[in-house]
Order: C-alpha cells, then sequence, then structure tokens
C-alpha cells in the first residue's frame, strides 16, 4: 500500500511521522557573517497540491547531505523531519510551524502532477503600505519601473555593499524599493542593455521596513 501523503495544513509538532509531497518554490543559501565563504544555512519555501506553503531549512552541518538533490522548482517527498514554530521577523509564510531537515530526512524526487508550478502571491501594495501591515512576513510585490535612483554605499558592521532605491508603479499606486548587493549589478546591467521602457519588476520575499517613509528591502 502506497504510504499516505500529509498536506501542509495539517502539519503540526503532534506527530513525527510526516510524509509530504511538495514543490521547492523557493531555495537560497544565508551567508555566514562571521565566515563570509560559508552559508549558515539552506533556506527553502514548499509547496503542496493544495497551494498551501511552509518554510523548510536545512542547517550547515547537513547541507552537504542535500544539496546535490535538492533543486528549485522539482518536487519532493518528504519524511522524517522536525517540526518548529515559524516565527522570528523574517516568515516567508503564514503558516504556524516551519520544517527542519535532519540526518534521518527522507528525500525521493517525485514526478506527482498534481503539485503546481510557483505561482507568485503578488500582494496589494496600497495594502502593505497602509500602516497596518505585520512587517515580521515578507511579501511578493510587482509594478512598472518607473524611477532608478543614485548607487550609493551601505556599510553594515563594517562590511559596504551597493544599494540604490527604484520606484515601481502597480495600478497607480507608487512605492519605492531598495536594492542591495549583486541585484544592484543585475539592475545596472539589463539597463544597460538599452531595454527601459515598459519594464515589470517583481520582487520575491522582500522585507517591508520604515525608513523614513515605508518601503520595501530586497
Amino acid at each position: 500500500m502506497a504510504p499516505k501523503h500529509d498536506s501542509i495544513s495539517e502539519i503540526t509538532p503532534a506527530k513525527e511521522n510526516w510524509n509530504i509531497i511538495v514543490r521547492v518554490v523557493r531555495l537560497w543559501y544565508v551567508k555566514d557573517m562571521a565566515k563570509d565563504k560559508l552559508p549558515f544555512s539552506m533556506e527553502m519555501v514548499l509547496m503542496d497540491a493544495k497551494g498551501d506553503r511552509i518554510h523548510a531549512t536545512v542547517r550547515r552541518t547537513l547541507i552537504y547531505k542535500f544539496e546535490k538533490d535538492l533543486k528549485e522548482d522539482n518536487v519532493f517527498m518528504i519524511s522524517n523531519f522536525g517540526v518548529a514554530a515559524n516565527i522570528g521577523s523574517y516568515r516567508t509564510t503564514r503558516h504556524m510551524y516551519k520544517l527542519n531537515f535532519q540526518f534521518a530526512t527522507r528525500l525521493k524526487l517525485s514526478e506527482n502532477r498534481f503539485v503546481p508550478p510557483n505561482l507568485y502571491l503578488i500582494s496589494n501594495p496600497s495594502e502593505i503600505f497602509s500602516g497596518h501591515y505585520d512587517t515580521d512576513y515578507l511579501v511578493d510585490l510587482m509594478g512598472m519601473l518607473t524611477g532608478v535612483g543614485m548607487e550609493k554605499t551601505y556599510d553594515r558592521n563594517g562590511t559596504q555593499s551597493k544599494m540604490v532605491v527604484v520606484e515601481l508603479d502597480h495600478d497607480g499606486y507608487k512605492f519605492k524599493c531598495t536594492l542591495f548587493g549583486s541585484y544592484v549589478d543585475v539592475l545596472n546591467s539589463y539597463i544597460a542593455s538599452g531595454e527601459t521602457e515598459n519594464v515589470v519588476m517583481v520582487i520575491l520575499l522582500a522585507k517591508v521596513k520604515i525608513f523614513q517613509v515605508m518601503q520595501i528591502n530586497n
């Protein structure tokens, strides 16, 4: 008999033998600020056939075990993972819990066709900047590029990074987004190509911060 597949919405710490089939809709590494060349962790957003999402973390000591298999946009059957509270000021999903990969976590590539492709959860900026949004949650936004500020250097704890502020227009509502680091290089490269008319920018998992005025940080 095939194993029962659980839904993301069901996941709680109440039991340990969860078995889910999910698509990796986002995957990235978090740098270790003390050891810049080493990743601190591997982070993911997972989505099931119902479209529900949950955050997952692979700590540094286990990255070697999973990084060759885990690929963004692939679908996997995952079991034997830990479940912890989803807390902090950079939450990627609204789920109460998140997953922690363990040494015993099982990962199997799946051809399940019922898990949809990644769908952007684009938020309405007028609601995000209303002053009532819980800024602990990251957001997906998009808009027409209407302005690019001067490139500057941002210094934090002795580490310098490029930064530039862009202005976006979403159905007549204008808002600003600050790009840092390699995102500045990507923007400059695109602008240098000459394709600067009717440019739509999609910003995924951005942080809402108050910096003189409410704005978005990548």
